[in-house]
């Protein structure tokens, strides 16, 4: 305290001393002639300097002449609990809180409400809604006196539509959509690719699929509807295929043991026509051995593996005998980097190559397609991924023969914060700052279904 008011005295003093100093002189200076005065450096005030010195000072006199902080200048505390919320019914919802502009956040509490129920505690919650709209209040008291409440409004569907517009690279025209329908539980009621087929299911109380029906778009003679039926504990007993005209064209029927496990199975076109289902092992017959020895080229073996000393699989092959599937591996360490698949049959012959970086991601996938005369289709597609595992990039380039939807152009990805895809743009003639969407990602919900 004592060295806080000798200090302003001492400032002061000098500041008089100066000034005294300066009227004084004022006479003597005036009587200096031009030369003389040519001579002397500008002069920077000593009040200034002295001034500058005492404010640019970091000790307590400096300190304690600081304002105290006015209400204006202070900023607010605010919560910031996101948009609204749409989800489907009994779905578990994660809700969160973020504050801004307090000084001790461990401090705080949240009470979560919907009405005057506390659905929940804490900055972070899950819960699950039942249908319709809900509007919900966050409570946020701190121990400095913060306090404040923020709302959302969350309404829940019975079902959820994702639905994928797909555009032509160099026209921008819409070319099919592929459409997915969920019901509450996530599970499909409708796959529908757009272009080809369609699958619609059914299911019952517990859950299980009771009904697919598949729908061809260019072949309707060829759809088919597949019934399951279960038993009391859910094993499934009877499966039936029906065709087009609904005529019976598979069936089977299993049963099981007290504990679940399968003792029969019979299969047939109808009920009349049932026969015990066999299955004849020896025609999976298997010779394994290690790189180290002597292979054996026995053409009795249906399928052969090979293994390396590390006890990794390095060779495959399966003899179906109209096909022959050859599969060949590579590794750094135990690190899978290379797949090379062969598939041989008397009419076409199938080659791809498959090149793995340190994560197991794909980032080339080579493949050629050759028949009796020549090759028809050789073409290489070329990957890179995001830090999260999601595609970022993907393009095809044609490398010999003729190759259908393969146009060459780059295609760049991008995700929503679940890691889901939302939307593609295609690159052109490899100029980044040209893009065309190719790829439209929307989901919707709704408590409606329009006949599908």
């Amino acid at each position: 305290m004592k060295k806080l008011l000798i200090v302003p005295m001492v400032l002061a003093l000098i500041i008089f001393g100066f000034y005294h100093q300066e009227v004084n002189g004022q006479e003597a200076m005036g009587q200096k002639n031009n030369s003389e005065k040519n001579l002397i450096p500008e002069e920077i005030p000593i009040y200034d300097e002295i001034i500058e010195i005492y404010n640019n000072s970091n000790d307590e006199i400096n300190s304690s002449l600081k304002k105290p902080e006015s209400n204006s200048d202070k900023k607010k505390f605010t919560l910031n609990v996101g948009s609204d919320i749409n989800t489907t019914r009994e779905k578990m919802v994660t809700l969160d809180v973020k504050l801004e502009n307090t000084k001790n956040i461990d401090s705080c509490n949240y009470f979560w409400h919907e009405g005057k129920t506390i659905i929940g505690v804490g900055s972070s919650i899950k819960h699950a809604f039942d249908k319709g709209e809900h509007n919900l209040t966050v409570h946020v008291s701190c121990a400095e006196g913060d306090e404040g409440n923020a709302s959302l409004l969350l309404r829940a569907y019975d079902y959820y539509i994702i639905s994928r517009e797909h555009y032509n690279a160099y026209y921008g025209e819409l070319e099919y959509v592929e459409k997915e329908i969920f019901n509450h539980k996530d599970r499909h009621l409708l796959m529908d690719d757009g272009i080809f087929s369609k699958y619609l299911y059914q299911y019952d109380e517990k859950g299980h699929t009771i009904q697919i029906k598949n729908e061809y778009y260019e072949y309707p003679n060829e759809n088919e509807t597949t019934l399951y039926e279960y038993d009391e504990v859910g094993n499934k007993v009877k499966e039936t295929i029906l065709n087009a005209n609904g005529d019976t064209i598979y069936m089977s029927i299993n049963t099981y043991s007290e504990d679940g496990n399968l003792t029969s199975s019979k299969s047939g076109v109808d009920e009349d026509s049932l026969v015990d289902e066999t299955y004849d092992n020896s025609q999976y017959e298997t010779t394994v051995y290690h790189d180290n020895n002597e292979s054996n080229t026995d053409n009795t073996n249906k399928e052969i593996k090979k293994y390396n000393d590390n006890n990794k699989l390095i060779y495959e092959e399966i003899d179906y005998g109209i096909m022959k599937i050859i599969c060949e591996y590579e590794y750094d360490d135990d690190t899978l980097r290379q797949e090379t698949t062969h598939i041989v049959s008397d009419y076409r012959n199938q080659f791809r190559i498959s090149i793995f970086n340190e994560k197991g991601e794909i980032i080339a996938v080579e493949k050629r397609f050759t028949n009796a005369e020549s090759t028809s289709c050789h073409y290489k597609t070329e990957y890179t991924y995001t830090d999260n595992g999601n595609i970022k990039s993907k393009v095809d380039v044609l490398l010999e023969g003729e190759c259908p939807y393969i146009d060459e152009v780059k295609r760049l990805y991008s995700y929503d914060k679940e890691g889901n895809r939302k939307g593609a743009r295609a690159i052109l003639d490899g100029d980044e700052t040209s893009s065309t969407t190719i790829l439209k990602v929307i989901k919707s919900y709704t408590n409606e279904l329009e006949a599908y």
